[in-house]
C-alpha cells in the first residue's frame, strides 16, 4: 500500500503546476462552457431590461399623445376639428342617422353664436355677455352641452332659461 501511495505522491509532485486546478485558470477550465454574460452579471441585465421597457413605454406614450393632439389642440377656442367655414357664417346641419344638430362657426361673434343656438335648438339663453369675443368651432350635440362648452372655453356664465 505504501508503494502505491508513494507512487501517487511522486506523480503529483512531478506533474504539479501552480493554479492547474483553479476554476478561472488552468488548462482544464478552458474546455468548459462559460456562463452567459447575463448570468454572471444579473444586475446589468436587469438594468438593461428596465431601460428597454422604459424606452418602449415612453415611445408608446408619445405616439398616443401625438396622434391625439392635432392642429385643433393648439387653438383654445376650437374643441373639434372640421373643415374651415367662411368668416361670419353659421352653418346648421342635421345628420340623418341620429337627428342631433351640428353647428359650425368660423370667427363668429359670441352674440351671433348665441342667436344661432337659440334659433336652432329652440331655447332661450340668459346672461349672454356683451363682448367682442369670437368663436370658431364645429359642435354636434345638445344645447346644454354646447352652452357648457362655451362657458368652459370663454369663462362666461351663459345659461339656458327653462
Amino acid at each position: 500500500m505504501r508503494d502505491k501511495t508513494d507512487d501517487s505522491i511522486r506523480f503529483v509532485a512531478r506533474h504539479y503546476e501552480p493554479g492547474a486546478f483553479a476554476d478561472r485558470q488552468g488548462r482544464w477550465s478552458r474546455s468548459l462552457p462559460r456562463a452567459a454574460w447575463w448570468r454572471r452579471h444579473p444586475a446589468a441585465a436587469a438594468t438593461i431590461a428596465g431601460a428597454v421597457l422604459a424606452a418602449s413605454a415612453a415611445g408608446a406614450y408619445m405616439a398616443v399623445s401625438l396622434s391625439s393632439s392635432g392642429p385643433a389642440a393648439k387653438s383654445a377656442a376650437t374643441p373639434a376639428t372640421a373643415p374651415a367655414v367662411p368668416a361670419d357664417t353659421a352653418t346648421v346641419r342635421i345628420p340623418a342617422e341620429d337627428k342631433s344638430l351640428v353647428l359650425s362657426f368660423s370667427d363668429a361673434p359670441l352674440s351671433e353664436v348665441c342667436d344661432a343656438i337659440e334659433s336652432s335648438y329652440g331655447v332661450t339663453l340668459a346672461d349672454v355677455p356683451v363682448s367682442d369675443e369670437t368663436l370658431t368651432l364645429d359642435y354636434e350635440g345638445d344645447a346644454a352641452d354646447l352652452v357648457g362648452t362655451i362657458n368652459d372655453l370663454l369663462g362666461t356664465h351663459i345659461r339656458i332659461v327653462k
